[in-house]
Order: C-alpha cells, then structure tokens, then sequence
C-alpha cells in the first residue's frame, strides 16, 4: 500500500495537482514536472478580452470582465472565477482545469477543459 502525508503553509499550488504528481511517479507513470521558475505574467490591457460570449457547441455564455488588473470569466448561472495570463492571450484557472485562448481580431476564444475544445463568439 501507499501513504501520503500531504502538509503545506503559504504555498500557491493546488494541492490535487501536488498529489497527482506524487501518485504518478510512485507508480511509474509520466509526469512532468511543473517550471516553478516563471515569473508571472501581467497584461496591461484587458478591454479587448471583455464581453459576453456564446457558442454553438455548448448552451453555455461566458461573460469575461475584469476586477481591477484581474480578469474574470463567469458561465451562465455560475460564480465568476479568477484568470491568470500564462501566453500571449491565454489565461488559464488551474482549479478547474480551464485554459482559455483568445482571438481578439475575430472575437473569439477557445474554451478548453477536460480534454475538450469549444469556441466561442462575442455577441455584438
């Protein structure tokens, strides 16, 4: 059997990815690990990310706005969630395993979660 004591104080790493990386290589399994030596990144305009967007592919709108520096995504009937810049116009929610890439020339973004891809279009 395995046993895993897991115990952390001020870090900013979500601790189900921690533990993913522990299983996977007690198991002999592939994992790489994660570049802690990145600075993050900071985004000086936000405005041509903001809007709400719909798609054909899920019955789902995504509002993106932002708070302060922060950009925010909410889907329809849900809790707005923080976006952090990890690419030139991707931002991702590593909670819920959300990236999120953007075309601002087309008004679109890439929803991408659980293994899928879904676009999405700014409503005029």
């Amino acid at each position: 059997g395995v046993a895993i004591a897991y115990c952390s104080n001020g870090i900013n790493y979500p601790m189900n990815d921690i533990l993913i990386g522990v299983l996977s290589i007690c198991f002999g399994k592939p994992y790489q690990l994660p570049d802690f030596s990145k600075k993050p990144m900071v985004v000086d305009n936000l405005e041509p990310y903001k809007g709400v967007y719909a798609s054909k592919q899920l019955p789902l709108k995504l509002t993106i706005a932002s708070q302060g520096n922060q950009l925010t995504a909410q889907g329809t009937g849900q809790p707005a969630f923080p976006l952090e810049p990890s690419d030139k116009h991707t931002f991702r929610f590593d909670k819920a395993g959300v990236v999120i890439v953007f075309d601002p020339d087309k008004g679109t973004l890439t929803l991408k979660q659980g293994g899928g891809e879904f676009l999405f279009e700014r409503e005029k």
